[in-house]
């Protein structure tokens, strides 16, 4: 596991994904043989009703990001479109 998206493409060298950091991240290069290499760290998916009491412990958490991602139109070499979801957009779609 790594901290940030950048540090994922410089050690896999390829796309890939990682999730339940708490923080959002997301970096984008080429490969040497030009293909598009992304590396999406997802952050974590709370319980907007449950947040404050179970995870008063950690503090502010001001870098936390709270909701889905959706990756699209994946292909063999490992190419996406990233999609963010916040959870106040899945509350307001979806109700509370």
């Amino acid at each position: 596991p790594c901290g940030k998206a950048r540090q994922m493409l410089l050690l896999n060298h390829s796309s890939c994904v990682q999730d339940h950091t708490h923080a959002y991240d997301y970096s984008l290069d080429y490969s040497i043989d030009k293909r598009k290499i992304q590396a999406v760290i997802a952050g974590c998916y709370l319980d907007p009703f449950d947040n404050a009491l179970t995870f008063s412990y950690a503090g502010p958490q001001t870098r936390w990001w709270n909701g889905l991602v959706m990756l699209h139109d994946v292909n063999v070499n490992g190419e996406f479109d990233v999609e963010q979801i916040s959870m106040e957009r899945i509350l307001r779609k979806y109700g509370s």
